[in-house]
């Protein structure tokens, strides 16, 4: 009798392990699914990028994650990236993942999980992943970490600014839309003709320009992108005048913007030109040194944040 007991209670017992086994991941996914929901019900998705110079600056990160509520982190020349992992997770509600893919090159953290994210490519300094949001639709996000200035020519870098463009096309293509948002370390300027040159990125300063969509040259068309870093030079009362200081050469311009954020002109509306700032202070911590350049304990290059509306 007692060993029928044992028995039956045992039946009892593997029945609702094979229940919960079978269930726990639907449960699962519907909370993360309701989870990934909620993060961006305001309606504003908010993104940080940085090139952390291969400096272990994980508590200003997670300060910067904090303040901005950044809902996507791209970094690049990021390192001990599980122990950043681990700031960013410590300190409340907000849980980030790495999306899909290698991050030796660049790093891309968002609250989403894995099924809203998905990996569209990955080369040499360029990634880019498909972002899509429940009730909110498709969003193309293309990273990328070009040439560094100080060890190729300007014909390189504009070379690598036009393979660039072309992964950003092929992505679109795959995907059937340009809903696309461009952030990176580019190493380049603005107005360099591998970012404002057609075959390039066609990145344009005015809205009212980018607009158009695009333009055709000599019986080709080519789409545009709207360029709003050119915003942030010279003289700005909410930041430093770029992103990287240098002064190298006879003909110096001190301060460079390397560091860019780019949309297409499809999520013109949805971006917002005032959220987007270069930060140089973190809290009471400056970034900058007494004589306004990037402090060398940090990083070489400042972070930029923005806002879209999604």
């Amino acid at each position: 009798m007692r060993w029928k007991k044992r028995r039956r209670n045992s039946h009892f017992r593997e029945k609702a392990l094979r229940i919960s086994k079978s269930t726990r991941p639907e449960t699962t996914h519907r909370v993360r699914e309701q989870r990934d929901f909620v993060t961006v019900k305001g309606g504003m998705l908010s993104f940080l990028f940085w090139n952390l110079n291969r400096k272990p600056l994980h508590r200003l990160v997670a300060h910067l994650v904090g303040e901005v509520n950044a809902d996507v982190v791209i970094l690049v020349e990021a390192v001990e990236v599980s122990e950043l992992l681990a700031a960013l997770n410590g300190q409340g509600s907000l849980r980030f993942i790495p999306a899909p893919g290698r991050t030796d090159q660049i790093t891309i953290l968002t609250r989403f999980s894995h099924p809203l994210v998905q990996q569209v490519t990955d080369k040499d300094g360029i990634r880019i992943c498909r972002i899509t949001l429940p009730a909110r639709g498709d969003l193309l996000l293309a990273t990328a970490h070009l040439l560094s200035a100080l060890h190729t020519e300007a014909q390189d870098r504009d070379h690598e600014c036009v393979r660039l463009a072309t992964a950003i096309r092929e992505a679109e293509a795959r995907v059937g839309h340009s809903q696309t948002v461009l952030v990176g370390d580019l190493n380049v300027n603005p107005f360099q003709s591998g970012v404002v040159g057609t075959h390039g990125l066609h990145a344009v300063m005015s809205r009212s320009v980018a607009s158009a969509v695009s333009r055709t040259v000599r019986g080709d068309k080519h789409l545009f992108f709207y360029n709003p870093m050119w915003s942030h030079f010279g003289d700005h009362p909410d930041g430093p005048s770029g992103t990287y200081f240098h002064s190298g050469s006879h003909a110096s311009q001190f301060w460079h913007i390397l560091d860019q954020v780019m949309v297409r002109p499809s999520l013109l509306s949805r971006f917002d030109s005032a959220s987007l700032r270069i930060h140089h202070r973190l809290g009471h911590e400056s970034l900058l040194s007494k004589r306004g350049r990037p402090r060398t304990r940090y990083s070489d290059h400042l972070p930029i944040t923005f806002q879209l509306n999604v």
